[in-house]
């Protein structure tokens, strides 16, 4: 956006009156019409780089968010090798809460984990099935 402003033909601005800063045909919006400040070009790309480092802190944090739920899939499954009966449980990955339940029918686990961090909530959903001591990953995905 600053580049824009910074790059506007000046021929455009040649029929400037000294009295009145506006293009010929343009009185309406005198604002609009003036050449902007180098100062305000600069505040202009300070305030887009806050807001865009300020979005990209958030889509970290939901990716963290989305890293934690499947943590608790990951525990899950180990549990349920150790523990053909596991059902779940409610763990802590760095400050973020993890929440994991398992139910199980016909030899097949669906594991469903929900992790809360930082007010982002994200969850995903396995399915498994162990036979012998064998795990097989049936499914994996994120659920909305």
């Amino acid at each position: 956006l600053s580049k824009l402003i910074v790059d506007f033909p000046s021929s455009l601005f040649s029929s400037l009156d000294k009295t009145a800063p506006t293009l010929k045909g343009n009185s309406k919006f005198p604002a609009l019409t003036k050449t902007p400040s180098p100062i305000s070009v600069i505040a202009l790309s300070a305030i887009l780089t806050i807001i865009n480092l300020q979005n990209s802190m958030k889509n970290i944090e939901s990716l963290n968010c989305l890293s934690f739920a499947e943590s608790g899939v990951e525990e899950a499954l180990l549990n349920l090798l150790r523990d053909p009966s596991y059902t779940g449980g409610t763990f802590s990955v760095d400050s973020a809460e993890v929440i994991v339940t398992v139910s199980t029918n016909a030899g097949v686990s669906t594991i469903n984990s929900k992790a809360i961090y930082n007010g982002f909530t994200r969850s995903v959903v396995a399915t498994a099935s162990i036979e012998n001591m064998e795990l097989s990953l049936l499914s994996w995905s994120e659920s909305l």
